[in-house]
């Protein structure tokens, strides 16, 4: 193989400059593409504040996938499925006709934007007081206000003009010595 690419790219070099740039753009091009750590889609168990996250994966790695038949899609999507979740689907049968409508059922019911921006803000008002002034513990506070405004933006809340809001609950979960 070594060879071949070798003597691949000598010809290429040795190419008349009389040659279009046309004809030159014909020769074989080698891509190495880089082995990815396969992707796992996580269960779902019906809670809110996982559905989007849940959501988008499927949709990606499943539904875009085109190599996948339609009974294919509603297996994944069956076997992905635990908890409250797994119930909406409980007696839907594996056919061609029903991923569709499945896949349809599960976003009316949790692609309600209230529901999710309810859960959010209980994740908020519901986060740990920090108990001593370790590190991991403020930056475990940051990490959960971050992805609770992120979730809020995605869901198109104005929670740019709320930065009073955030930075209040934020000081009342800090131990006293950080304040």
């Amino acid at each position: 193989m070594t060879s071949f690419l070798e003597h691949d790219s000598e010809s290429l070099n040795e190419v008349p400059s009389t040659q279009s740039s046309s004809q030159i753009s014909n020769a074989p091009v080698f891509f190495h593409h880089a082995r990815l750590p396969r992707i796992d889609i996580p269960k779902f168990n019906g809670s809110p504040s996982e559905w989007l996250s849940f959501k988008d994966l499927f949709s990606s790695l499943i539904i875009a996938n085109p190599t996948l038949t339609s009974v294919e899609k509603l297996q994944y999507l069956k076997t992905n499925l635990i908890g409250s979740a797994s119930h909406l689907l409980k007696n839907t049968a594996l056919t061609a006709d029903n991923f569709q409508k499945a896949w349809d059922a599960l976003i009316s019911f949790y692609e309600n934007k209230r529901l999710l921006v309810h859960s959010a803000l209980h994740s908020l008002m519901s986060l740990k007081r920090m108990t001593k002034e370790p590190s991991t513990e403020m930056e475990q506070l940051y990490t959960n206000i971050t992805q609770i405004y992120r979730t809020l933006e995605t869901l198109k809340r104005p929670v740019q003009t709320w930065d009073d809001v955030f930075v209040f609950i934020a000081v009342q979960r800090l131990d006293a010595e950080s304040v």
